[in-house]
């Protein structure tokens, strides 16, 4: 488990950094959160927080779900976090005494995931409705920002239009392989 223990205005500090010039567009775009040697950094920010931590770690976290904590840690009073960084891109924060085990949980998301959640996701279900082959986004669209399963992405491809405004716009197909 990728557990830390901060103060809540040092993590504010370091999100307001991270989230501040970013626009909702880039929510799905993900993030790597990196704690070593008890600095936790988030992505080339080259602002890191000292931490306390049992292991070093690092994991992918969307920016949508560092938008939501930097909304929770804007409303609450200055004072140490347990924040844990679920592999699965989830986070939970507690707050209380840590040494006692006596936490309470300020925010947590299930573990569980709906059948929308990964809808557009790398390796996720195809972002077009009537398809969502499961595990199979791996093609990044670059109008939407989603991902399409590799018979999608090639529709969307070839489409006279879509080609044409993609060359216009990026320079190459709408769509690409994610290496």
């Amino acid at each position: 488990m990728n557990k830390i223990i901060l103060s809540s205005a040092a993590l504010h500090r370091i999100l307001y950094q991270l989230i501040t010039p970013l626009i909702p567009e880039h929510d799905d775009y993900e993030v790597k959160v990196k704690c070593i040697d008890k600095n936790l950094s988030f992505g080339k920010l080259e602002t890191t927080l000292n931490v306390e931590s049992k292991s070093n770690w690092e994991i992918q976290i969307r920016i949508g779900q560092l938008r939501k904590l930097f909304r929770l840690i804007t409303k609450i009073k200055e004072q140490p976090l347990v924040i844990s960084f679920e592999s699965n891109g989830y986070i939970e924060i507690f707050s209380g005494d840590v040494e006692d085990n006596n936490v309470s949980p300020f925010f947590a998301k299930p573990n569980v995931s709906s059948s929308a959640d990964d809808k557009g996701i790398l390796n996720g279900k195809c972002n077009i409705t009537s398809c969502q082959k499961p595990k199979s986004a791996t093609w990044y669209n670059h109008s939407t920002r989603k991902h399409y399963c590799p018979s999608c992405a090639s529709r969307l491809n070839n489409d006279e239009f879509n080609k044409r405004d993609a060359m216009r716009m990026f320079g190459h197909d709408l769509c690409t392989e994610v290496q």
